[in-house]
């Protein structure tokens, strides 16, 4: 699957992108909020310039990696007030 596809006709007008977005937008750390595609001319060759607007989803890390680590420090700092003679022998 493609994810940018062109328009039905085969002419456009200037005004008129002649591909559109048709993928996903929301991805797993960043969310797409605008795509534009211009047409660049040197030298005679024409080359078709795309550019791609994301936003980072703080979230992500925030859920992935901050809150994690933060309980693994908290159980960490929990086991440091039990008492030893709370805990029996496991040695043989």
């Amino acid at each position: 699957m493609h994810a940018f596809s062109a328009h039905p006709h085969t002419h456009t007008t200037k005004d008129e992108d002649p591909l559109v977005f048709s993928g996903k937008r929301q991805l797993l750390e960043y969310n797409l909020v605008k795509e534009t595609i211009d047409e660049v001319v040197e030298d005679n060759v024409t080359k078709m310039k795309v550019l791609l607007k994301f936003v980072n989803l703080y979230k992500y890390y925030t859920m992935n990696a901050f809150l994690p680590s933060l309980m693994m420090v908290a159980i960490s700092y929990a086991t440091l007030s039990f008492h030893l003679d709370d805990f029996q022998a496991s040695l043989c």
